[in-house]
């Protein structure tokens, strides 16, 4: 019931229950209560004072969170909630390994204090039987060695004063053993704390160095879904458990970009060189003026009271070097509203800014630019007919994954349909459809990352994209056709059911050519053609005259 009142679910309150350290009730309503403050203050985007939670312990409480602010995690937890349940999941295994592995070291410190206490009583009774053996052997001296004429109370008074001597021993020996005992203890007592801490602070690094590995990267490919993309929760949803980390789609590698970047080096912001345009950041030095209007207005503005009276400004002149009056008043309250909005702004790196970057030392080439392409039709579905045949190698290739990229780009943007046809030789057409979920765009990697080869057949794909502009759902759909233009004359029939849609639902076919010649099957397919000419950005014009 306090579960659910704290809004955590059963899952979060059974792993908490499963936890080493939870020994009772009272261990389970702090955790619980200290687990809910955490959820509560992430999901805000805040983080919460590690002296305000009274669990887990140190020092993993306070490495944890110094761990959340440098990966800016309250940042994505408050953009994208379903970040918090994995999130969750995950703090919940590692204070279980730490708990465990705490408990062991403890267990082995009794085991070794238990040893350490019976090492110490065997040697108190060593030292006891030893006493009592010194003293039977002096008895036995004194009972061998007496005189028969020596008078009884001579005899007492010697065996009175041999009983003090040897009492007095004893208590030496005593006292001198307590303080030796009292040494070894307390440094037994400080040494093993200050080992044991040192200890604990290693074994909370390792476990957290393996939580940054793992979160690390997904929130820099976030940081870069969410530039690409205006939503990016449809992305998240993985499985019956929404977004997981180690099975989710920003694990996927293999799709190579390449940007003209020499071998070995890259474009980064690290190294400020030159200015390359604009793009969105929370660096005030980089910062547009005109960004600066909300700071502005978000502050008082004071200006100088005006003068009393003539004769007061004549004598205020006359005075020469001893100034003005220095009374200010206040002209305009700032506008609060204003100052949290630029605040804001800045600490989710939306300002708009001057983009710069120089050249750094990295292996990987990544894309700096855009390509804006566009399909013709408002709102309506989006149908990509793509051409992998042999002759779109090199350039060509990373022209047409640019394109289908882009399509569910603005497929997911505008909440629009987008279906994929890839095609090469007779019979040989992929459907894919690019939707706004985890699925879709992991095949779309998976698409991405491969090559094109074959022959060239166009009627097959626009064969399968009459029959679904033929259904309802996707009657209001347009059609892209992105190819080289080296491609056979399509068929009479195709070229009629073409023409029939196009008078019927208003079908319009756009061209993308890449490449520079216009050919005469593209001239009869399309109702637009777009020739692309960009090639500098990909490599070079040479790719466009093979």
């Amino acid at each position: 019931m306090l579960a659910k009142q704290l809004g955590l679910n059963e899952g979060l309150l059974q792993s908490l229950m499963e936890l080493p350290g939870t020994r009772s009730m009272l261990d389970l309503k702090i955790r619980l209560v200290s687990l809910a403050d955490l959820n509560t203050s992430l999901r805000k985007g805040v983080l919460p004072q590690a002296s305000s939670l009274a669990w887990p312990d140190e020092p993993f409480r306070s490495e944890f969170l110094k761990l959340l602010k440098q990966l800016e995690m309250p940042r994505f937890t408050r953009r994208y909630p379903k970040l918090l349940a994995p999130l969750m999941r995950q703090f919940l295994g590692l204070v279980a390994d730490f708990e465990a592995k705490l408990q062991g070291e403890e267990a082995k410190q009794q085991k070794q204090q238990q040893q350490s206490q019976q090492q110490q009583q065997q040697s108190r009774q060593a030292g006891r039987d030893q006493q009592q053996q010194e003293q039977g052997e002096g008895e036995e001296s004194q009972e061998g060695g007496g005189d028969e004429d020596e008078q009884p109370q001579e005899a007492e008074m010697q065996q009175q004063s041999q009983q003090q001597s040897e009492g007095q021993g004893k208590e030496g020996q005593e006292q001198e053993y307590e303080i030796d005992m009292e040494n070894m203890q307390g440094q037994a007592a400080d040494r093993p704390q200050d080992q044991q801490g040192s200890a604990t602070e290693e074994m909370v690094k390792e476990l957290l160095e393996g939580f940054k590995e793992e979160w690390a990267p997904v929130m820099e490919n976030l940081e870069i879904a969410d530039e690409a993309f205006d939503d990016i929760d449809g992305l998240l949803d993985d499985g019956p458990q929404a977004f997981d980390s180690s099975r989710s789609v920003w694990h996927q590698t293999g799709a190579v970009y390449n940007s003209k970047s020499p071998p070995g080096v890259i474009r980064s912001p690290q190294r400020p060189e030159e200015t390359r345009g604009l793009t969105r950041s929370g660096d005030l030095s980089r910062m547009l003026p005109f960004e600066a209007h909300l700071l502005a207005a978000g502050w008082p503005r004071w200006e100088d009271a005006p003068a009393s009276s003539s004769g007061q400004e004549e004598e205020e002149e006359q005075d020469g070097d001893s100034g003005s009056s220095g009374e200010r008043v206040l002209a305009r309250e700032g506008s609060r509203a204003a100052r949290m909005l630029f605040m804001a702004r800045r600490a989710e790196r939306q300002l708009m800014s001057y983009e710069r970057t120089g050249w750094v030392e990295d292996e990987p080439a990544r894309l700096t630019g855009r390509m804006e392409v566009r399909p013709a039709a408002e709102l309506g579905p989006i149908i990509v007919c793509l051409d992998t045949s042999g002759s779109m190698y090199g350039s060509r290739e990373v022209v047409a994954k640019a394109v289908a990229l882009e399509c569910m780009r603005g497929a997911h943007r505008q909440q629009r349909r987008c279906y994929l046809y890839a095609f090469s030789g007779p019979g040989d057409v992929a459907e894919l459809e690019l939707g706004n979920d985890a699925a879709s765009f992991s095949n779309l990697l998976k698409f991405l990352t491969s090559g094109f080869g074959g022959g060239t057949d166009v009627d097959a794909p626009l064969e399968r994209s009459l029959e679904r502009v033929s259904s309802e759902e996707w009657a209001l759909a347009d059609i892209l056709m992105v190819t080289d233009g080296e491609i056979p004359q399509p068929s009479e029939q195709v070229l009629e059911r073409l023409a029939a849609a196009h008078e019927e639902l208003g079908l319009e076919v756009h061209g993308l050519l890449v490449g520079e010649r216009v050919t005469p099957p593209m001239q009869a397919l399309c109702t637009h053609l777009h020739i692309f000419k960009s090639w500098s950005v990909v490599g070079g014009r040479a790719a466009a005259q093979w």
